[in-house]
């Protein structure tokens, strides 16, 4: 392979990297801590919670609910006399699980430090992918056009 532009790859130390992300994760738990005792959620009533059923309905990318709408769902599915403010827990709870779904993802790809993952992480952020999904499972995830990706890395 003859690479226009080769780098060089070291290891990297992302140690304090990761601690800020592991304390930044353990502050947003604790918020979320809160919600879960607030609205009776655990691991085995999540999926018949309706606090978390609404939650799903704000979090989908495909949501197409106005607060209007949302808040008639909620007093249609709840027993709360103060729908503003369970809608508000609502959006607050969806924000800390979307935050906490970033770092833990953040938090992947700070562990994965060594020269040969850094390079396949590069391949693959050539097609939109991150690290993580260039080293999951030890061969990371298919790409479609990976000859496409190979002339890009060789020619950038």
């Amino acid at each position: 392979m003859n690479i226009k532009n080769p780098k060089i790859y070291n290891d990297i130390d992302n140690s304090n990297k990761t601690k800020k992300v592991d304390n930044k994760i353990k502050q947003l738990e604790e918020k979320k801590k809160i919600f879960d005792n607030k609205y009776y959620i655990d691991y085995f009533s999540k999926n018949d919670n309706e606090f978390t059923k609404i939650v799903g309905m704000v979090n989908s990318k495909y949501s197409n609910y106005t607060d209007n709408d949302l808040l008639e769902i909620i007093k249609d599915m709840t027993f709360t006399k103060d729908s503003n403010r369970y809608l508000k827990d609502v959006k607050e709870y969806a924000n800390i699980s979307q935050q906490l779904n970033d770092l833990y993802r953040k938090k992947q790809n700070l562990a994965l430090t060594d020269s040969y993952e850094q390079f396949r992480g590069d391949i693959y952020s050539l097609s939109g992918k991150d690290i993580y999904d260039a080293n999951v499972g030890g061969t990371g995830v298919f790409l479609e056009n990976e000859n496409e990706i190979m002339q890009k890395y060789i020619n950038k």
